[in-house]
C-alpha cells in the first residue's frame, strides 16, 4: 500500500472514529467519493467500538504500518542542522516533536523541532520553504515563532519553532480554577494573536486547546500557526493530497468537507474552544456568542475573530452584544446592571419629583400647559417609535430584510425616508436628522454627517420662537465636524453663533453651554489662537468639575488641552494630557469604545512627536485593528489612523511603505471626501513628504502643487494651511535648484505666517529658514545673515527637526561665505541627526549628501568622490527607503563617477 494511501486511511479513520455510528457514513460521504474506501474505513471504525481486543489489534496494525513507512527517521541524540535533539515532546498525525538545543556553540537556545511525516516531492519542498518564510514573519508575543526549517537526510521536512514551557489551555483553566471573567480575558488575548496572523493572511486551521499553551506567567502562546495549511500542500505532484491535517472535534464543517476555507474556519474553532473552557458556566449571552462563532455556515459566524473578541469585551463590560438581536428590555437590563447605583439614585429622585409635580399640577394653568406639552411629546415619541420600527424592519428576515444589513445601510434607508414620512412634523424631522448625523459621524462618514446637520440647521432656523438648546447643540456639533475636516475658518461663525445663542439657554441646561465653548475652543486652536483656546478650556474644565461630571466627560476636555499643547509645540504636556484622557476613557468605556480609540490615537501621535516611535507604532497598529473591527475599511476613522501610521513610517525611514499607505488613504479620501477637499489636500501633502524623502522628485513636486491648488480653491485667503503648502513646495523646489519658481511661494507663506503667528512659533521660523536659503542661493548673503539673526533666538524653543534644518541652512551660508569652519557646521548637523534618529537611520544619508556637495564646492574633489562612493553603496543597501529612480542615487553617482 502506498504511503499516501495509508496516510489517507489513517486520516479518514481519525475523522469518524469518535462520531456515533449512525452519523459516520454521512460524514464520511462528505470527505471521499470512493465507495470501497468508505466501506473499508467504516469497517475499521466499527472494529474499534468498545475498545475490544480486535480493535486494539487493528489500531496497532494500522499505526505500525504507517509508522513503518512514514516514520520520522530521526531520534533523540541525532543532529539536524545546528540543532541537537535532546528529548521527544510528543507525536501525532503530523509527525514527531523533539526538544532541541543549539549544537553549534554560538549561543544557548532551546527549540521545539517538528519532523513531518512523509517524503514530499521537490516541488512540495519548494512550497514548504516559501511558506516557511511567510510563517517566520509572525512576530507576536502570543504566537510561537518559527525560527528555521529544512529536510532530513532522507528528505523529510522539519520545522524549528520556539519552545514554550507551558500547559495546554484547557488544563490551565481547570488547574487554576479560573473564574468566568478571567477565562474570557485570557480568551480575548488568544483572539488578538489570531487577529494578528489573519491580518497577514495566515490562517491556523488547527486551533485546539493542546495547540495553545499557557506559561508560568499566564501568557497564552499559540503553536503550529499555519502548519496545517502547510502540511496540506506537502503531497507529491502525482498523488492527490492525503487530506487536510486537522482535529475533527474543532474543525469547521467546510474544513472537514474539503471545501475552500478562510478565517471563518478559525472563528469556528475558537467558538468550540470557548464552549469547552466555560463548560456549564454559560449564560444566555455567552450561549449567543458561542452559537454565532460556531455556526454551521461561515456566513452566519462572526465576520472576523476581532468581532468575536469585541463581543466578549462587550459582555465583560455589560454592553449589548452583536450576537443578540437588539431588544429594548435586553438593552435596558444591561444598562441597569452596569449603572445600578445611578438608577437607584435616579429612582429616588424621580419619585420625589413625581410627588412634588403632583402638587404643582393642582394649579390649573400649569396643568393645561403640562397636558399640551405631554400630548406634543407623546405624538413625537409615537412618530419616532413608528419610524424606527419601520426602519429596522429592513434587518428583519421574516419581513423580507437582508441578513447582511449593516448599520450604514440602515442609516442610509432612514435618510431617504425622513423627508417623505415626517414632512409634516418638522421638529421630529430635525431631531432625527441630528441623530442620523451623529451616527454617520461615528461610522466615519463625514460628508453624509455634514449634509444631515445642515438640513437640520435649515429646519431649526425656521422655528419661531427658536428652540435655543437644540440650535446651540446643532451649531456646536456641526462646527466640531468641520474642525475635524480641517475647515476651521468655515467653522468659526457657527461656533460664535452657538456661543451667542447659549446665553438664551436655561442655566439648568449646562450641557449646551459646554458644547458651545468646546466647539469654540476647537476653532480657536485650529486657527492657532492658543491663548483664547486655553482660556475657554480652563473655563470648561472648571465648570465640568463643579458639576461633578464623571471621568469620561472630563476626558473630553483633557484631550482638547492635549491638542492645544501639541499645536503650541509643548509635546510633553500634550502626551501627559492625552494619556490622562485615554486612561480615564479605557476605565470608564473600555479599550474599544470609539471615544477611547480617539484618545489612544492621540497618545500615539504624541509619542511619535516625542520620538518614541516604536511605542507609537505599536499603539497605532492596535488602534487600527480595533477601528477596522468597529467601523470597517471605508470609514474615515480607519483612514485617519492609516494616515498617522504612514507619517510615522516616514519618521522611521520606511519611505516606500509610507508612500504606499498614503496612496491608499488618498484613494479613500477621494471616494469619501472628494478629490477637491481639504482632507484630500492634507493627505496629498503627507504623500509628497514620503516622495521627497525617498527622492522621487517629479511625483513630490506634483503632489505638493496639487495640494496647494486644492487649498487655495477651498480655503479662505490667508489660511495657515495654504502657507504650509506654499512653504513645503518652495523648500523642495529650492533643493532642486528651481529658485525662481520658489520665490513667490516663500514670500507668500512668510507674509501669512508673520501676520498670524508670534515670532517664536515653529511655522514662522520655518518660513524664515526658507527665506534665508533663498537669499543665500541668489547671492544676497547680507539678507541671509539678517534672517539668521531673526531665527537664532528661537532655536531652543522649536522642534528638533526645525532646529536641525536651521543648522543645515546655516552651514550652507558658511559655504557661500567661504567660512573655514563650514565642514564642522555640517558635521554638527549630521551628528544631531544621528543623536535624534540613530546612527543607521536612512535620513542621515541625505545629510551626508549635503556634506559631499559642500566638499565639492570647496574644491576638495577627491574627498567628495570618496564619500560619494561610500554613499553609493549605502543608498543601494536601503531599497525600502530609496528606490532605483531616486534623485539621491543620481547625485552621488555624478560625483562618484566624476573624472
Amino acid at each position: 500500500m502506498a504511503e499516501t494511501d495509508l496516510a489517507q486511511l489513517r486520516f479518514l479513520f481519525d475523522a469518524i472514529v469518535d462520531l456515533p455510528e449512525a452519523e459516520r457514513a454521512a460524514h464520511l460521504a462528505t470527505l471521499i467519493t470512493d465507495p470501497d474506501l468508505r466501506k473499508r474505513v467504516l469497517r475499521l471504525a466499527r472494529s474499534s467500538d468498545g475498545h475490544t481486543s480486535r480493535a486494539t489489534q487493528v489500531a496497532r496494525q494500522l499505526s505500525g504500518i504507517v509508522e513503518g513507512i512514514s516514520g520520522t527517521e530521526v531520534s533523540v541524540g541525532d543532529t539536524l542542522g545546528a540543532w541537537k535533539l535532546i528529548g521527544q515532546i510528543g507525536s501525532g498525525g503530523m509527525g514527531a516533536v523533539f526538544l532541541a538545543e543549539r549544537g553549534d556553540g554560538h549561543f544557548e537556545q532551546r527549540a521545539a523541532i517538528k519532523v513531518l511525516q512523509g517524503v514530499p516531492s521537490a516541488a512540495a519542498l519548494a512550497y514548504l520553504s516559501s511558506e516557511r518564510q511567510i510563517l517566520a514573519t509572525l512576530s507576536h508575543p502570543n504566537i510561537a515563532r518559527l525560527f528555521d526549517g529544512g529536510a532530513t537526510p532522507k528528505g523529510r521536512p522539519y520545522l524549528v519553532m520556539e519552545y514554550v514551557d507551558g500547559v495546554a489551555l484547557d488544563a490551565h483553566v481547570r488547574a487554576g480554577q479560573l473564574s468566568t471573567t478571567a477565562t474570557l480575558r485570557l480568551f480575548v488575548r488568544i483572539c488578538e494573536a489570531v487577529v494578528f496572523a489573519h491580518a497577514r493572511l495566515i490562517v491556523h486551521c488547527d486551533l485546539k486547546p493542546s495547540n495553545i499553551l499557557v506559561d508560568a506567567s499566564g501568557r497564552p502562546v499559540l503553536l503550529d500557526f499555519g502548519i496545517a495549511r502547510l502540511l496540506e500542500q506537502r503531497s507529491t505532484e502525482s498523488t492527490p493530497s492525503a487530506g487536510r491535517a486537522y482535529t475533527p472535534r474543532y474543525a469547521s464543517p467546510e474544513l472537514s468537507s474539503g471545501a475552500p476555507i478562510g478565517i471563518a474556519a478559525d472563528v469556528y474553532s475558537l467558538g468550540v474552544i470557548l464552549a469547552e473552557l466555560l463548560g456549564d458556566r454559560v449564560d444566555r449571552d455567552l450561549a449567543a456568542i458561542i452559537a454565532k462563532a460556531s455556526a454551521a455556515l461561515p456566513g452566519d459566524r462572526y465576520a472576523s475573530v476581532a468581532l468575536l473578541a469585541l463581543d466578549i469585551e462587550r459582555y465583560l463590560d455589560r454592553r449589548p452584544l452583536s450576537a443578540r438581536a437588539p431588544q429594548w428590555h435586553y438593552t435596558l437590563g444591561l444598562l441597569l446592571r452596569r449603572r445600578w447605583l445611578a438608577f437607584a439614585v435616579g429612582s429616588v429622585f424621580l419619585t420625589t419629583v413625581a410627588v412634588f409635580s403632583t402638587r404643582l399640577l393642582q394649579e390649573r394653568d400649569r396643568a393645561v400647559v403640562a397636558e399640551a406639552t405631554s400630548r406634543r411629546e407623546a405624538e413625537t415619541a409615537k412618530a419616532v417609535s413608528g419610524f424606527m420600527q419601520d426602519l429596522f424592519r429592513g434587518a428583519d428576515l421574516e419581513a423580507g430584510g437582508a441578513r447582511d444589513t449593516t448599520a450604514l445601510s440602515l442609516v442610509d434607508r432612514g435618510r431617504e425616508r425622513i423627508d417623505t414620512e415626517l414632512a409634516t412634523q418638522p421638529a421630529t424631522q430635525s431631531d432625527l436628522l441630528v441623530v442620523l448625523a451623529r451616527v454617520y459621524a461615528n461610522l466615519g462618514e463625514p460628508v453624509q454627517a455634514e449634509a444631515m446637520y445642515r438640513r437640520a440647521l435649515g429646519i431649526e432656523r425656521g422655528f419661531k420662537p427658536q428652540r435655543a438648546e437644540n440650535l446651540v447643540l446643532l451649531l456646536s456639533e456641526l462646527a466640531e465636524l468641520l474642525c475635524e475636516r480641517n475647515r476651521h475658518a468655515e467653522a468659526e461663525p457657527l461656533a460664535r453663533e452657538a456661543m451667542a445663542s447659549s446665553t438664551a439657554v436655561s442655566s439648568a441646561q449646562p450641557s449646551a453651554q459646554l458644547m458651545a465653548m468646546s466647539a469654540m475652543a476647537k476653532v480657536e486652536n485650529g486657527l492657532m489662537h492658543f491663548d483664547a483656546a486655553d482660556a475657554l478650556l480652563t473655563r470648561i474644565l472648571a465648570q465640568r468639575q463643579s458639576l461633578g461630571d464623571p471621568e469620561h466627560e472630563l476626558a473630553i476636555t483633557w484631550s482638547m488641552m492635549g491638542e492645544n499643547a501639541s499645536q503650541r509645540g509643548d509635546n510633553e504636556r500634550a502626551l501627559k494630557e492625552f494619556r490622562r484622557s485615554a486612561e480615564a476613557l479605557t476605565r470608564q468605556l473600555g479599550a474599544s469604545h470609539p471615544r477611547t480609540l480617539d484618545a489612544r490615537q492621540a497618545v500615539a501621535v504624541a509619542l511619535a512627536r516625542t520620538e518614541q516611535l516604536d511605542q507609537a507604532e505599536a499603539l497605532l497598529r492596535d488602534v487600527l485593528k480595533r477601528r477596522l473591527a468597529l467601523h470597517g475599511e471605508r470609514s474615515s476613522k480607519v483612514s485617519s489612523v492609516q494616515s498617522e501610521l504612514a507619517y510615522l513610517l516616514t519618521q522611521k525611514g520606511q519611505y516606500i511603505e509610507s508612500a504606499v499607505l498614503n496612496e491608499q488613504v488618498l484613494a479613500h479620501d477621494a471616494a469619501v471626501e472628494g478629490a477637491q477637499s481639504p482632507v484630500y489636500a492634507r493627505t496629498l501633502n503627507n504623500l509628497a513628504f514620503a516622495y521627497q524623502n525617498m527622492g522621487d522628485a517629479d511625483r513630490c513636486v506634483a503632489a505638493f502643487k496639487q495640494s496647494l491648488a486644492i487649498r487655495i480653491a477651498t480655503l479662505p485667503a490667508g489660511d495657515l494651511a495654504i502657507a504650509r503648502a506654499q512653504n513645503n513646495l518652495a523648500r523642495f523646489l529650492m533643493w532642486l535648484g528651481r529658485t525662481d519658481e520658489a520665490k513667490p511661494l516663500v514670500d507668500a507663506a512668510l507674509a501669512i505666517r508673520s501676520t498670524s503667528l508670534p515670532p517664536e512659533h515653529e511655522e514662522r521660523n520655518e518660513s524664515l529658514i526658507s527665506s534665508m536659503e533663498w537669499s543665500r542661493r541668489h547671492g544676497d548673503l547680507e539678507g541671509a545673515r539678517r534672517r539668521w539673526s531673526e531665527i537664532e533666538p528661537h532655536l531652543a524653543s522649536v522642534h528638533i527637526y526645525t532646529r536641525l534644518e536651521a543648522q543645515r541652512t546655516r552651514a550652507w551660508l558658511a559655504v557661500s561665505e567661504q567660512h573655514p569652519g563650514t565642514l564642522a557646521l555640517i558635521r554638527v548637523y549630521i551628528d544631531g541627526l544621528r543623536k535624534e534618529l540613530g546612527a543607521q537611520h536612512p535620513s542621515i544619508l541625505r545629510g551626508r549628501v549635503a556634506e559631499m556637495e559642500m566638499l565639492e564646492t570647496f574644491g576638495e574633489h577627491a574627498a567628495a568622490r570618496t564619500l560619494a562612493k561610500e554613499l553609493q553603496a549605502r543608498f543601494l543597501a536601503l531599497p525600502k527607503a530609496y528606490p532605483a529612480h531616486s534623485v539621491f542615487h543620481q547625485r552621488v553617482r555624478r560625483v562618484a563617477e566624476a573624472v
